[in-house]
Formats: C-alpha cells, sequence, structure tokens
C-alpha cells in the first residue's frame, strides 16, 4: 500500500507527486508558466509547455491568458504565476525577490491576471479536467490579502469545484528589513497548491467564453486567420491562430436592448454556507496537521537543546562557539499569579503600572460601559467588528 497523501509538505516535489498520485495519475498535460522547468526536477515534465519568457527551447512562447490550444483540448494545466506586488517592471525590478519571481505593480494586475488565467484555463481543460493553481497570501500596501481565498471564489464562480488543498511551509525566508522598519503582520511562510476540477460542460468549438463580474456567458464567435485562413478562436485578448498568427481583438456585437444580458442571480444561502463549512473544515484540517509536524520537530529541537544546556554547564562556562554556530545560556523568566489577593493588597501599597503588562481588560472596559451608559473612561479607545459565522445544522 503506498504512502498516505498529506495536505502538507515541506518539499514541493512531495506535493506535486501527491497532486500525480491522487488527481493526476497519467501525468501533468501542460504547465502554462513553465519558466526554466526546476517544478519538474523530480517528477515528469508535462506534454504541452507554455511561458511567456521561455527559457528552454522546448518550451512555446504563450500568454497564461490567451493559449494556442482548442476548447476542451488538455486533460490537466498547471498555473504557478508570481506573487509580489509593487515590482516596477516585472522582473526588471532592482530587488533579489523580485528578480527571482517576477510580479506585479499593483495587486488588481494580480486579480486580473489570476482571473483571465482561471477562465482561459476552464476553457482549454476537458470536462473534468483538472487544474493545478500555486499561489501564496501577501502584504500588500500594508493590508492582508488572503489570495488562496480569493482564488477558490474565483475558480467557483467559473465553473470548477475544489478537489484538493497543500500547503507548503517555507524552508527558509530571506530577512525582513529593519530600516525604520515596524512588523505589522506576521510573515508569511507557506505558499498554497489548490486543485481544481472543471465542470461536465463540453464547450462547442465555435463558443467563447468571456467573463462578466463573476460569472460566465457565451457567445458564437469564429472567424478564419487572414494571414493564413485557419480556423481561429478567440481567447480574452484577441482572436489566436493555431498557427500563432495574433490579429486585433473582435470588436463586440451590439445587442438589441431586448437582449442586454441581465444580472446573474445571487448565490443561495445554504451553497454559501456549504461552502464556508468546507472551507472552514479544510483549514482545520491543515492546521491539524502542521501542529502535529510542528510539535515533532519543537519536541526534537527541545531535546538538542537539553543536550546543549548540559555540555555548557558541565563544563562550567556561559556559552561555546562551533564552526556553525554559537552557543550560549539564556534564562528567562515566568511570573504567575499564585494568590491573587495578597498581590492586590501589594499592589495598593505600590505603583499598579510598575507590576502589570500594559493590556487593558476587555472584560472591565464591558462592564464599565454597561453601567456608564455607553462611557469609556479617559484615554481609551475601541474598535468594533462585525462578522458573520457560520454553526453546522445540528451543533449547539
Amino acid at each position: 500500500m503506498s504512502d498516505v497523501v498529506r495536505s502538507v509538505y515541506y518539499d514541493q516535489s512531495e506535493i506535486l507527486r501527491g497532486i500525480l498520485q491522487l488527481h493526476c495519475p497519467a501525468g501533468f498535460d501542460c504547465d502554462i508558466t513553465y519558466g526554466n522547468g526546476s517544478f519538474y526536477k523530480d517528477v515528469p515534465a508535462p506534454r504541452l509547455k507554455f511561458d511567456i519568457d521561455p527559457q528552454q527551447t522546448a518550451v512555446e512562447k504563450a500568454c497564461s491568458t490567451k493559449l494556442p490550444l482548442t476548447n476542451g483540448s488538455v486533460s490537466s494545466v498547471v498555473f504557478d504565476p508570481p506573487f509580489l506586488t509593487y515590482i516596477k517592471q516585472a522582473r526588471a525590478h532592482d530587488s533579489i525577490m523580485a528578480r527571482r519571481f517576477g510580479g506585479y505593480w499593483a495587486y488588481s494586475e494580480l486579480e486580473d491576471h489570476y482571473k483571465k488565467t482561471l477562465l482561459e484555463s476552464y476553457r482549454v481543460l476537458q470536462p473534468l479536467g483538472v487544474l493545478v493553481f500555486k499561489c501564496q497570501d501577501i502584504i500588500h500596501n500594508h493590508k492582508m490579502y488572503c489570495t488562496h481565498a480569493s482564488v477558490i471564489e474565483w475558480a467557483i464562480a467559473i465553473g470548477f469545484r475544489v478537489k484538493d488543498l497543500y500547503v507548503l511551509p517555507a524552508k527558509n525566508r530571506m530577512p525582513m528589513p529593519t530600516k525604520n522598519a515596524t512588523q505589522k503582520h506576521a510573515r508569511i511562510f507557506h505558499s498554497y497548491f489548490l486543485v481544481f476540477e472543471r465542470d461536465k460542460k463540453v464547450l462547442d468549438s465555435t463558443k467563447v467564453i468571456e467573463y462578466h463580474s463573476n460569472t460566465v456567458t457565451e457567445e458564437t464567435d469564429m472567424s478564419k486567420c487572414p494571414v493564413c485562413g485557419e480556423s481561429q478562436f478567440k481567447s480574452l485578448l484577441g482572436m489566436n491562430c493555431p498557427k500563432g498568427h495574433l490579429n486585433a481583438p473582435p470588436q463586440p456585437k451590439e445587442k438589441p436592448m431586448t437582449e442586454q444580458a441581465t444580472a446573474a442571480p445571487a448565490i443561495p444561502i445554504d451553497k454559501l454556507v456549504q461552502i464556508y463549512i468546507k472551507i472552514r473544515d479544510k483549514k482545520a484540517e491543515i492546521k491539524k496537521a502542521f501542529d502535529a509536524e510542528y510539535a515533532k520537530l519543537d519536541e526534537k529541537l527541545s531535546t538538542v537543546a537539553t543536550e546543549l544546556k548540559s555540555r555548557a554547564q558541565s563544563e562550567g562556562v556561559e556559552g561555546f562557539k562551533s564552526e556553525s554556530g554559537t552557543v550560549y545560556l539564556s534564562e528567562t523568566m515566568k511570573v504567575t499569579g499564585s494568590d491573587w489577593g495578597a498581590f492586590g493588597q501589594f499592589l495598593k501599597t505600590h505603583d499598579p503600572l510598575e507590576f502589570m503588562e500594559k493590556r487593558i481588560s476587555s472584560t472591565a472596559i464591558k462592564a464599565y460601559m454597561k453601567e456608564t451608559d455607553g462611557q469609556l473612561p479617559p484615554g481609551v479607545s475601541i474598535f468594533k467588528e462585525i462578522e458573520a459565522r457560520v454553526r453546522r445544522a445540528g451543533e449547539k
């Protein structure tokens, strides 16, 4: 029996092998951001390879939003796009991360590229085809963007369903800049592999699909390439000839007022609840697996630290150096309240602020506001946020 495929791995190749085992046993069919091929150093490379800036002769030049493929022609698509923002002129920006990964100037550019590629992937995939989408949440302009959650939402709106989700914790991270910088968010140390399955809808070869406010519409538009006469298909950015001849994007046909598109119906409440519960359960599953792996590493680290402390104490030194690093003993003191009554009496005769952390009790403030008809103590401000939560049917 083969090993159980987990949702968290520290090696990208292990995740790709798990996806191949569960969802693409025949191998990956197409990669639309192939790069230098390092993705496939330990797994078989796909049959078709595309990239906007090919680095190998076997890779065909094409943008992920307009692929030279016919409708429903591939069984699987792999998409590993850039995730960085505030990158001037993409890969030309003068930073290690930008040169390594490329990126976008604004988050809106990232969103537009991701949405259009999801749509193009839907077009070229066969019914029930698989899309593997690698992404990472980011902090942009001091704001947290949960990109993986947005990608799931965009994909579902087009016609995909989530089949799997994998988490790849980073082995290493470049140090944060320290010059005049104050950390305001937790450092992101993981990325996601999202696995989607396309619905069963069959697209006629004369049909094209367009993205309109998270809904998919179809419109007949088939023409001949003026260069070679071959039948060509339409993508989001124009007409695509199978031989690669690019033409100006077609002009949309005017429609009578009676044929104007109407707004798509809202997603039913129960469907939204189902999606919420499914995502929440998946997050809990991932966290549980991550916590278990983290606990094992923490235990091993503690064992090694105990041995190093024992060596230092047995030699009567405060620390020592080796070729790999420096070991030093550091004392940490933890304080707990063993008798709060006695400590309270002590505070009456001493300055209490010297012995307490600067954290205000929200419970005490709520009680004070209730007694004073909503008034706040001087020097205190509050922030309230209302959010929707879901309790599973049958839970109390």
